[in-house]
C-alpha cells in the first residue's frame, strides 16, 4: 500500500532526521536494520499510544458512489470525534491528556462537518494541523517541514507526551507495560460493537 510507505518514510524522516531524498531500497535497509515492527504491530503502537486514523470513508465500491461511502460514513466520523471530545471534557483542566491535536490529511476530511462539533468544545486545547493526503500525495506528504515532528511538537506544547511513530521491536518489548493489551482489547470489541449497532439502526430506517 503506497500511501503506508510514505507515512513510514515521514516517520523515519522524523525519528533519525533523514532527508526526503531517502529512497525506497534505504528506507528498507534501515526498517530491517532498525528492527521496525510490521504495519499491523505499527497500527497496535499507534493505538496504546494514542493515534486513531479515520477515513473519510470507510468503505468503498458496490453500488454506490465514492461520496455516497462518503455520505454514509460522516454521521459515524462525526459521533466518534463528539464522544471523544464529551470524554476530554469530562477531565479537570489541570489533567495533561486533556488536550487533543487533530490532523487533517487532505481537504475531504474536513468535508465530514467534524469542525462544526469542535465548535461547541472552544473550551478544549484543540490543535490542528492540515497536510497533504499520503494516498493522494504520496511524496508530497513526506516534503516540506517534518509533518510528524510538527505534531509531536504540538503535543508537547499541550504538556502530552511524544509519539513514536517508528516503533522498534526492541523498543516494544522493552516497553511491553504500554501495549495495554487488554485495553486494546476492550477498545476493538467496543468500536466492533457500535459500528454493529450503527448498521443496525441505519438499515432499520
Amino acid at each position: 500500500m503506497s500511501s503506508m510507505r510514505f507515512i513510514i518514510k515521514a516517520a523515519a524522516m522524523a525519528k533519525y532526521n533523514i532527508g526526503v531524498d531517502m529512497d525506497l531500497a534505504y528506507l528498507r535497509k534501515l526498517i530491517s536494520n532498525e528492527h521496525v515492527v510490521s504495519p499491523q504491530q505499527w497500527f497496535q503502537r499507534m493505538i496504546a499510544q494514542g493515534v486513531l486514523f479515520f477515513n473519510a470513508s470507510l468503505t468503498t465500491g458496490g453500488s454506490k458512489t465514492n461520496s455516497g461511502h462518503t455520505e454514509f460514513w460522516r454521521p459515524v466520523l462525526r459521533c466518534i470525534i463528539e464522544r471523544i471530545l464529551v470524554a476530554k471534557s469530562k477531565l479537570q483542566v489541570s489533567d495533561k491528556p486533556r488536550g487533543l491535536v487533530l490532523c487533517w490529511w487532505g481537504s475531504s476530511m474536513k468535508k465530514t462537518n467534524i469542525c462544526m462539533v469542535l465548535s461547541n468544545y472552544r473550551h478544549l486545547p484543540v490543535q490542528q494541523i492540515d497536510w497533504y493526503n499520503p494516498a493522494a500525495r504520496g511524496e508530497w506528504f513526506c516534503r516540506g517541514s517534518q509533518h510528524f515532528s510538527v505534531v509531536n511538537k504540538k503535543m508537547a506544547e499541550l504538556g502530552r507526551e511524544r509519539i513514536d511513530w517508528l516503533p522498534t521491536e526492541i523498543e516494544s518489548i522493552a516497553n511491553r507495560k504500554v501495549l495495554v493489551p487488554a485495553a486494546l482489547k476492550d477498545f476493538m470489541l467496543n468500536t466492533k460493537h457500535g459500528h454493529t449497532t450503527y448498521l443496525g439502526h441505519r438499515q432499520g430506517k
